[in-house]
């Protein structure tokens, strides 16, 4: 993170840094190098690098008729008689919603000439920087930041209403106004700047805070200033995004449940899988052995038996009494011509056909009917009469 250059050019002389784990959730390092001393820190780095809250300026902007697609156009034009520069000089970058609701935002000002000198002085090493973080952006909850830098205690408030960066004994009368809000306060101070905090706004319920655990949160949490022209202008070539993207799908805590899918499904693909085909193998070749030994007791005098299934389906087919299918359809026919009553059941098991009438029907006329469709005789009396089918005749 640079310290504060007022007006011009920034002078960079100092560089306050922090390692983190590849999680980024445990402070490794921590530390304050000059520009010539940064290289002694590694080589072929990946940094983010944290623009200090005095160089950004925050504008709460309201789109009109809702977010349009040229968004660096439009905001230049939305804000060009709130800066002191000319539009064409100025980085944005589109921070927290506003407090208005989903149709305003707090939009990041910047000099771009300040971000691009940063950071040629970090890529000059050799480095890479994968993101472009805000030290502080607008929220609803007031936070209050005292700490050091270069010696210097300043204040950092953000709330609901911007971003004030200034001196720490200019800060009392905006703690005044702080201490009017009903909204609760979240006042942090580094230990290096605690007592003078204390002492400066005795007011406020500080606690100790160190400025790495700060950053930290700001690039956990934060607004990242790589947007428009400055998306294609950090971050590093394609493979390096892509490798670094797998990296914090394999690090990150965020992605701990997508790694456990990962897993699960690969083992489920490895071995489980696999596992269900053995046992699917295996329950086949059971039935197929139990088919071959059903089908060898039922068919004793087969040889081979190639199809066991089919051959004991041909075999049932030639044992079963089949009846003509045409029998029951001629005796009807029949029956029809001799001006018979119809029969209210007919019921077909295997051989045996059974019809069964309201009222007694003549037992001559079902004789008659059965001779001229080539039945045998029915069997019965009465309402109920019985036919055995056999083969039809050629």
């Amino acid at each position: 993170m640079p310290p504060t250059a007022s007006g011009g050019a920034p002078a960079i002389s100092a560089w306050h840094w922090a390692r983190l784990d590849d999680a980024g959730a445990t402070v490794l390092a921590q530390g304050r190098a000059g520009s010539e001393a940064l290289g002694e820190l590694g080589s072929a780095q990946t940094v983010a690098l944290l623009v200090p809250s005095a160089w950004i300026a925050w504008h709460l902007v309201r789109w009109p008729g809702g977010r349009p697609a040229r968004q660096a156009e439009v905001l230049a034009g939305l804000l060009e008689e709130h800066l002191l520069q000319e539009p064409a000089l100025m980085h944005w970058a589109i921070g927290p919603q506003g407090p208005d609701g989903p149709g305003s935002a707090w939009v990041a000002a910047l000099r771009d000439a300040d971000l691009a000198a940063a950071v040629a002085t970090v890529e000059a090493l050799g480095w890479t920087v994968q993101r472009l973080v805000a030290e502080t952006a607008p929220c609803p909850t007031p936070r209050l930041w005292a700490h050091l830098l270069d010696g210097a205690p300043r204040v950092e408030l953000a709330c609901d209403h911007g971003v004030f960066s200034a001196p720490l004994v200019d800060a009392s009368p905006v703690c005044g106004w702080l201490l009017d809000d009903p909204t609760p306060i979240q006042a942090w101070a580094d230990p290096a700047c605690y007592d003078l905090a204390r002492a400066t706004l005795p007011a406020l319920p500080w606690q100790v805070l160190s400025a790495v655990h700060v950053w930290r949160d700001a690039l956990n949490s934060g607004v990242d200033l790589a947007q428009f022209l400055w998306r294609r202008r950090v971050g590093g070539g394609g493979w390096q995004r892509a490798a670094r993207a797998l990296r914090e799908v394999a690090s990150a805590p965020a992605w701990t449940g997508v790694r456990w899918g990962l897993g699960v499904a690969a083992f489920v693909g490895l071995v489980g899988l696999p596992l269900v085909a053995w046992q699917a193998q295996r329950a086949e070749q059971a039935l197929r052995a139990e088919t071959l030994r059903v089908a060898r007791q039922a068919l004793p005098g087969t040889p081979v038996l190639l199809d066991p299934v089919r051959q004991l389906q041909q075999a049932l087919q030639r044992a079963a009494p089949v009846p003509p299918p045409t029998a029951l359809e001629r005796w009807l026919h029949v029956w029809g011509t001799l001006g018979g009553a119809a029969p209210q059941r007919i019921e077909l098991e295997d051989t045996q056909l059974t019809m069964t009438w309201s009222t007694p029907v003549p037992p001559h006329a079902l004789q008659r009917a059965a001779l001229a469709a080539e039945l045998p005789p029915p069997q019965g009396d009465g309402a109920t009469w019985r036919w055995v089918l056999q083969e039809a005749r050629p």
